[in-house]
């Protein structure tokens, strides 16, 4: 079956609005604002404070998630993606994870898929809400941590 060019857009809303959705509660809380910064082939989708934010990138080539950790420079995004000024500003959440010994027993997969056109943007679709929300769920539980140990992540 031949799938419109418009499902993969219809899929690419549905998830934003989703993911947006669900990080909107969490801007109210702690965090000043959530952005989305649209690319060729991923999106990513940010809350951030003055001093930290969490960044979801949504790799729609490859159907997954990657969860960074990102200390600001002044209340804005470093100019560099992973290093800024001679520093690391951006860590994926599970190297932090892993690096300071705390609970990493979960893994988060990370998905490849193949296969028809349609079959894929609908299980794309579900892979990309499941691995947000399992990777929600660490932030959710180690934002705390996160914002005390901000200056030895970022050492």
């Amino acid at each position: 079956m031949i799938v419109e060019p418009s499902s993969e857009m219809k899929i690419k809303e549905i998830v934003l609005e989703q993911i947006k959705a669900r990080l909107s509660v969490l801007c109210g809380c702690e965090f000043s604002s959530l952005g989305v910064v649209d690319e060729t082939y991923s999106t990513r989708v940010y809350i951030k404070e003055r001093s930290i934010a969490i960044e979801f990138e949504i790799d729609w080539r490859e159907c997954t998630v990657f969860t960074l950790i990102v200390r600001m420079k002044n209340g804005e995004f470093p100019e560099g993606y992973y290093g800024c000024d001679g520093k690391v500003v951006r860590y994926h959440l599970q190297e932090i994870v892993k690096r300071l010994g705390w609970d990493d027993s979960r893994t988060l997969p990370s998905i490849n898929m193949t296969g028809e056109k349609e079959a894929y943007c609908v299980v794309c679709e579900e892979n990309i809400l499941s691995n947000f929300s399992s990777q929600s769920k660490l932030v959710d539980e180690f934002w705390g941590r996160i914002v005390r140990e901000q200056d030895s992540i970022f050492s």
